[in-house]
């Protein structure tokens, strides 16, 4: 009985990150955010284009919801009704990483304001990864400072945001 509530929960959150990366793409983008040309950037049209970043999360919003449908619709095909739970899966099933998860979140959007965008990217990647399992300092270290200095150099050098 869990797993068809699961199953449930999981294919309506999957259809609204669906429905609301496809809302967003065709309708909310195009309706609100408005091209601006310029004549003397005629090559970096595209890039310079101010839709390009909210049509690359909305598509990926629509990518994550058809993921989680698939994920959770192929899991339940192959995985056994019976499965003596974990301690983690326990805590899962609460919901206590998802709150901290989300408690990370909040405080990166509060804080990069604040801070600066890289350093508290750093600290943020570091806690996400360490909390959903990967302990290995000698990777998760260089992944927590080479990914947010990436992002940070292709967001302020090919998309032009400011922070």
């Amino acid at each position: 009985m869990k797993t068809v509530k699961k199953l449930k929960a999981d294919f309506f959150i999957g259809t609204g990150f669906l429905l609301f990366g496809l809302l967003n793409t065709l309708v909310v983008i195009p309706k609100t955010i408005r091209v601006v040309k310029n004549p003397l950037m005629v090559n970096l049209e595209i890039v310079q284009n101010g839709r390009v970043l909210p049509y690359i999360y909305s598509g990926l919003i629509a990518l994550c919801g058809v993921a989680l449908i698939l994920s959770q619709l192929l899991k339940n095909q192959t995985e056994p009704e019976t499965k003596e739970p974990t301690k983690l899966a326990e805590l899962r099933e609460e919901g206590i990483p998802s709150s901290i998860y989300l408690a990370i979140v909040i405080l990166f959007a509060i804080l990069v304001p604040l801070i600066h965008f890289i350093p508290v990217a750093i600290v943020c990647t570091f806690a996400l990864t360490w909390l959903y399992g990967y302990k290995k300092l000698y990777v998760t270290i260089p992944v927590s400072v080479l990914l947010p200095v990436a992002v940070y150099f292709l967001l302020t050098k090919l998309l032009y945001v400011r922070f």
